[in-house]
């Protein structure tokens, strides 16, 4: 999921935007040099570059492709780059300017966004991380905003993002699950364990690993979940 650039390309059986990979993709650069594709034709299904080889001579290379949704991408891009480089390392995401509602496109370097490089006066890019993206996305749904509920969602997202479950975080806290609910159901600070020691929140955050303090309230702030970048404070892969 890292390894790909993803585009805009219209579905004109469902009048909808779907996604494909961009030539551009690290994924495909065992295949060929993008820089010396001649010309890339999209389908929803298909992918056909007509590239030059290293003596010149052009050859067809074809793909077959599943066009995405974005809806489904960003999460699964989250998890992949959280448990590569942590929850709480910088992605990037790249939005069409008047319309940030959803990423059309995301990554972790400059390079990884090479593809939008003409179009850049129309591009709008944020920082954000991980964890603080699905947290953002969550609380945009969410009509319920106390601490506490946010607190949760927070928790739940790293859980998800580091692929433990709640099994395994309550074990890890001699907790058994219902306690642990009790805790947020009844918005107790701390609770006993199985073992008779205090349970907090800040131990649970310990547990997961979670540097950020996701239990002050400013921390769920918009501009501190996401924020607008320039091209040029994206960092280089070198």
């Amino acid at each position: 999921m890292l390894d790909y650039t993803f585009i805009p390309i219209i579905d004109t059986d469902k009048d909808a935007i779907r996604y494909t990979i961009s030539k551009y993709s690290k994924g495909l650069s065992k295949y060929f040099n993008p820089t010396k594709v001649v010309k890339a034709a999209y389908s929803i299904h298909h992918a056909l570059f007509y590239v030059k080889d290293d003596k010149d001579i052009l050859r067809k290379i074809y793909f077959k492709i599943q066009s995405v949704s974005m809806a489904d991408i960003v999460p699964q891009f989250c998890k992949i780059a959280s448990l590569k480089n942590g929850p709480e390392s910088d992605i990037y995401l790249a939005f069409f300017i008047h319309e940030e509602d959803l990423p059309f496109t995301m990554g972790c370097t400059k390079e990884d966004f090479y593809c939008l490089k003409d179009i850049l006066n129309k591009i709008s890019f944020k920082g954000t991380t991980p964890l603080k993206y699905m947290i953002f996305k969550d609380l945009k749904d969410l009509s319920k905003k106390s601490l506490n509920a946010k607190q949760q969602i927070a928790i739940n997202q790293a859980m998800l993002l580091t692929d433990t479950t709640k099994e395994e975080l309550c074990d890890s806290l001699s907790l058994s699950k219902s306690d642990y609910d009790k805790m947020f159901s009844l918005e107790l600070e701390e609770i006993n364990n199985n073992l008779g020691k205090k349970i907090t929140r800040t131990k649970i955050c310990k547990n997961l690993n979670i540097l950020d303090n996701i239990l002050e309230l400013h921390y769920y702030e918009t501009k501190n979940l996401i924020w607008k970048v320039k091209y040029d404070e994206i960092p280089s892969l070198v």
